[in-house]
């Protein structure tokens, strides 16, 4: 009976060590500096596609409110053509047909979709304050300072802004009917996790997650 009162204790004692130590390793994540922040997301990654999710290999199909990508071979880069999931529940929909779409509008579509590729190989250089994006559409440089800042694609007029939430930098990229939420982390693996979804007035899609392995 003592033994068994002894062993339970044991359990408890080291259950709770467990806990304890997880918790000192969240907390630790959790107070890195701006700086330190910076200097994680900072170098080459490459993804993976195995831990990949939302993000398909060419000739595959997403599945229910997922997403298709296609790799673009002359660019190498994967491109997104979101499975958009109506608000309240109705299921799949697809985006509005084009020609119902005003010149503006269809810009803004365009500038969107383009925002949401992601390139198989990416340079990042960031600092407290700012971040580098470099792959191959070219390089792209942002202020993080939480403010709106205009910027052109596609030859529609964007807001950006970027900001710091703890140790993920967050960026949020709007038009008049849409938005897009980004998020750059580093996990406990070492590995850059890019979490991304899109917002309008009608249509959500699902968090999309891209997995890369550092250089």
């Amino acid at each position: 009976m003592r033994r068994d009162v002894h062993t339970r204790a044991a359990i408890a004692i080291g259950t709770l060590g467990v806990a304890f130590s997880g918790l000192i390793a969240t907390a630790g994540v959790q107070k890195l500096s701006p700086a330190e922040a910076a200097a994680r997301l900072s170098g080459t990654w490459t993804i993976n596609r195995e831990l990949t999710s939302g993000f398909n290999a060419p000739g595959r199909r997403g599945g229910r409110g997922g997403a298709n990508f296609a790799l673009d071979g002359a660019s190498g880069r994967f491109g997104a053509m979101p499975s958009f999931v109506q608000r309240g529940g109705a299921g799949p929909s697809t985006a509005q047909d084009a020609s119902d779409m005003t010149a503006a509008e269809r810009a803004a579509m365009m500038a969107m979709r383009d925002l949401q590729q992601v390139a198989e190989s990416i340079t990042i250089k960031a600092t407290t304050d700012q971040v580098v994006f470099e792959d191959a559409r070219g390089q792209r440089t942002y202020a993080i300072d939480g403010k709106n800042a205009k910027m052109t694609v596609a030859g529609a007029e964007v807001s950006a802004k970027s900001r710091w939430d703890k140790a993920v930098l967050r960026q949020e990229f709007s038009t008049p009917s849409s938005k897009l939420i980004q998020t750059w982390d580093v996990d406990d693996n070492g590995r850059l996790v890019l979490v991304a979804k899109v917002e309008s007035l009608k249509l959500v899609t699902p968090d999309q997650k891209a997995v890369f392995d550092k250089q």
